[in-house]
Parts: C-alpha cells; structure tokens; sequence
C-alpha cells in the first residue's frame, strides 16, 4: 500500500530541514485534534460556513505531506461547506478520520526511519 505521505514533497516544502520535518510534524500532531474538533462542531451546529473555514485550515496544514487521501477528504469537506451543505459530510468527515489515522502512522513511521538512521 501507497504511503499517506510524499517523501519528496514533504522535504521539498521543509526545503530538506530535517528539524523543520521533525517540528512541521509535532504541530501537525498537536493541531489536528483541535482541528477535527472544529470540524465536527460546525457539523453539529450546521453551520456551513464554520465547515468551510474549518476544513480548509484542516486542509491546509496536510497539503504539507504532498497528495494523499486526507487531503481529498478536507477538500471535499471544503467544498461540501462552501456549497451552504452540512448534510452529506458526515460521511466525508468519517474518510476524513480513517485516512488522518493513516497519514499520522505513516508520518511516525518516516520520522522514526529517519532518527534511526
């Protein structure tokens, strides 16, 4: 199976800085939940707009790690907002979480590689 990440993209964005890699990754990690549960509020409260701004923040910060299934959900979640829906992102945002489980393994499974080398 394809990674969640782009090694490539990744370290051309951290202009190939490892420590950068290592803290664009620990902000990630930190963010994320707050995120998600930005997202999942503004779902609650119907609120499309709150969709829209919070899907592209969440959208934003995984275009870091290059394409990846995570991205597409955000921004199908983005889109879904700035059309005025919250109906159908329910289900967008439950790819969104199995995809972000992904993306976060394969993150520690790269930063790890790398300190062990």
């Amino acid at each position: 199976m394809p990674r969640a990440i782009d090694v490539d993209e990744l370290l051309t964005n951290c202009a190939d800085d490892w420590d950068l890699v290592r803290q664009v990754v620990r902000v990630f990690r930190a963010d994320a939940p707050r995120m998600l549960s930005r997202i999942r509020e503004s779902l609650a409260a119907g609120d499309s707009t709150a969709l829209h701004r919070a899907a592209h923040s969440f959208k934003g910060s995984v275009a870091t790690f290059g394409p990846s299934a995570c991205l597409d959900a955000a921004r199908e979640l983005e889109r879904i907002g700035r059309e005025g829906g919250v109906e159908a992102a329910t289900a967008e945002l439950e790819s969104l979480e199995r995809h972000l489980v992904r993306l976060e393994s394969d993150l520690t499974e790269f930063v790890e590689a790398k300190h062990a080398a």
